[in-house]
């Protein structure tokens, strides 16, 4: 380890002996290293990530965007352009084709 007869030692020399003696070894079992592998690549993904429905947010933001100008520019005016639906916040698993159905049918509403 380290020989006190010397006259000098570099601070290399030094560092080298002292981060050796302060190092406390945990060996990992491959198993444990995998899973911490995978914890951290599922983090990234997480992260890094955007959902389907952000980016449909997104496209809807920009397309309406979009229709505004156009109109403005052909129009001089803006009109509110929505696509959304009173079916638009709901679960679609939660609507009836029945439902639909009647809807379309309805002859006081335009469409």
């Amino acid at each position: 380890m380290w020989d006190e007869t010397r006259p000098s030692a570099s601070a290399s020399e030094l560092y080298c002996v002292l981060s050796q003696s302060n190092r406390k070894h945990t060996p990992r079992s491959g198993w444990a290293r995998n899973q911490i592998t995978f914890g951290l690549v599922f983090l990234l993904f997480l992260v890094a990530g955007c959902s389907a429905g952000y980016y449909r947010r997104t496209a809807d933001r920009d397309v309406y965007r979009i229709v505004d100008q156009t109109e403005a520019q052909i129009f001089g005016r803006t009109n509110t352009f929505t696509i959304a639906t009173p079916y638009s916040g709901r679960n679609p698993a939660d609507i009836q084709p029945s439902e639909l159905i009647s809807d379309r049918l309805d002859p006081g509403k335009s469409g």
